[in-house]
């Protein structure tokens, strides 16, 4: 009875020891992976697919290892972008809260008052934009969120310079058309329009946001 248990153990210590480089680096790729450790697993499954380059349990776990890496390192740039701008997002919406789509509720002193609010962010999207206006990741979401402190500050300039600039006058020409009326009408139109992409801006911006972080689970 014993020597057959001695060459049983023998027989699996010896198929231990003689594991093919393959099946070596497929078992160190498949740990690397379930440890997180992408840049390991994505190392040894190379070496795996050098050893059998059409295995396809192989190239299924390389797919998933590089799939895996991108999306760890999309949420590491997700959450450091969040860091950077969430505060801004979150005072740009308190800047234009309670204003109506006519901005016709504004008045002249509130309108001041924010545009100064508005000056040092300014300087902040300045500071950021090196680094996230051209990122494949969240550049989309950068850019809307600076088209929307624009239009924000561009819609309380509007308010401003309308309140200090005269009515134009409107007079009519010699056949009775009115020849001041568009510039009237542009003057009353434009603050609205400049608030409205901004509130677009906004939620392009938190939309991307959400859908990227979705996206990179």
């Amino acid at each position: 009875m014993k020597p057959i248990i001695t060459v049983i153990i023998s027989a699996l210590l010896l198929s231990g020891c003689f594991d093919s480089s393959f099946d070596t680096y497929m078992r160190k790729g498949k740990d690397a992976l379930i440890n997180a450790n992408y840049n390991e697993a994505i190392k040894n499954l190379d070496n795996a697919l050098i050893e059998e380059p059409t295995n396809k349990d192989a190239i299924a776990l390389m797919k998933k290892a590089k799939e895996k890496k991108e999306k760890s390192e999309n949420k590491k740039v997700i959450d450091d972008f969040t860091k950077d701008t969430e505060e801004m997002y979150r005072k740009l919406k308190s800047l234009g809260d309670g204003i109506n789509t006519m901005v016709d509720n504004v008045t002249y002193e509130e309108a001041l008052s924010k545009v100064e609010i508005l000056k040092p962010m300014n300087e902040k999207l300045v500071e950021l934009n090196p680094k996230w206006q051209d990122d494949k990741v969240v550049g989309e979401a950068f850019s809307n969120l600076v088209s929307a402190y624009h239009n924000l500050n561009f819609t309380y300039r509007l308010v401003i310079e309308s309140t200090e600039q005269p009515e134009p006058e409107i007079t009519t020409t010699g056949n009775g058309e009115v020849s001041e009326f568009e510039a009237v009408r542009n003057r009353k139109i434009q603050p609205s329009l400049a608030f409205v992409d901004f509130r677009q801006n906004m939620e392009s911006y938190k939309n991307t946001i959400n859908k990227l972080k979705d996206n990179n689970q």
